[in-house]
């Protein structure tokens, strides 16, 4: 069984949470679990998701929401998506603002699978 753990944003650069956003399409091959972590300062007031996607080109274009994979924010604190039994091709992060600022200072992806 193959292991990768990889950060999202590149060391020293932060996201800013004064807007709603996606991330980039992350490609899961031949996983079959994964894991999202997120670490955000400041107090943005607002909703992480994951959106999963079987589109089988190099830029997925229909997007669902996973179910269960809601998590509030409102102070500084992490997030972290533990998802089994993985069949379909993309995820991506989606973060709906509904106040306040913060930003993401880490976001690493970590995938078993074969």
């Amino acid at each position: 069984m193959k292991y990768n753990n990889s950060s999202l944003i590149p060391r020293g650069i932060n996201t800013s949470l004064a807007a709603s956003m996606n991330s980039g399409p992350i490609r899961l091959r031949e996983a079959v679990g994964y894991a999202i972590y997120i670490k955000y300062t400041g107090a943005p007031t607002g909703t992480f998701k994951l959106q999963a996607s079987v589109d089988s080109n190099d830029s997925p274009v229909n997007w669902e929401d996973l179910p269960f994979t809601s998590a509030a924010t409102g102070i500084p604190g992490t997030v972290l998506f533990n998802i089994a039994n993985v069949f379909y091709s993309w995820v991506r992060i989606v973060y709906t603002r509904t106040g306040g600022t913060g930003t993401i200072t880490d976001a690493y992806f970590s995938v078993k699978g074969f």
